[in-house]
Order: C-alpha cells, then sequence, then structure tokens
C-alpha cells in the first residue's frame, strides 16, 4: 500500500470513528474503507442510528406521534419531514447527493433548516 494510500485509509478510519460508526460500517462492507461507500452509509443506511436517514425517519415518526396529539398542528412540518423521509428512502445512492444532482447536500441540509423552523415554532413558539 503506497503511503498517500496509507493516509487516507488512516483519514477514513478517522472520520467513522469521529461519529462512532467505524465497527457498524464495518459489519456491512468489511474492509473496504471508502469515502463513496462511508458518504453512502452516513447518509442513507436505515439501521444505522446515526446515519441522516435514520435520524431523519425517527423525527418523522415523532413530528407524527405529536401530531395526532396536538389536534392536527404542525401538519406542514410532518409533511415536509415525511417528504424528505421519502426522497432519502428512494435515492439510488449517496453520490447524486453529493455531485450536486437533485437533491444536493445543500438542498437537503436547507430542508432540514426548514423543518427545524417549522417544529420549533409549532411546539416551542419560536
Amino acid at each position: 500500500m503506497s503511503r498517500e494510500a496509507e493516509i487516507q485509509n488512516h483519514f477514513n478510519r478517522s472520520l467513522l470513528r469521529s461519529v462512532g460508526a467505524l465497527e457498524a460500517y464495518r459489519k456491512v462492507h468489511h474492509n473496504t474503507l471508502e469515502l463513496p461507500r462511508i458518504g453512502e452509509f452516513l447518509l442513507l443506511n436505515s439501521d444505522f442510528p446515526r446515519s441522516v436517514r435514520f435520524s431523519v425517519d425517527g423525527l418523522k415518526r415523532a413530528a407524527e406521534a405529536v401530531r395526532r396529539h396536538s389536534d392536527g398542528v404542525g401538519r406542514e412540518a410532518v409533511r415536509k419531514v415525511g417528504k424528505l423521509s421519502a426522497t432519502l428512502e428512494y435515492l439510488e445512492n449517496a453520490n447524486q447527493v453529493f455531485k450536486k444532482r437533485d437533491p444536493d447536500l445543500e438542498e437537503l441540509l436547507e430542508e432540514l433548516a426548514n423543518i427545524h423552523a417549522e417544529l420549533s415554532q409549532v411546539y416551542f413558539g419560536y
């Protein structure tokens, strides 16, 4: 393995460790520490509790439960988080997000910020 490959491998391993994902990632992808697979795992894996998709799915369930117990308040927030959840579920792979296709990473982050603002307004009044 070249020095450059060793450095990249160390970086990839450190990236996964920094989010507590190294062991879970290795259970899925074994010894393949490639950035595209890492990005896909952290963004789209539905079983890893720290992935974006897993978190958005949990947010969807929580928002729906709160809405049911608050006379339907927050319908728009639930709609937005449901749409984002479906978008993540049906992405073919993470490359389309990272390579500025529809949706790109900025759009996903913007939608998460919009959902946060909506939920904060509805449930916390700010």
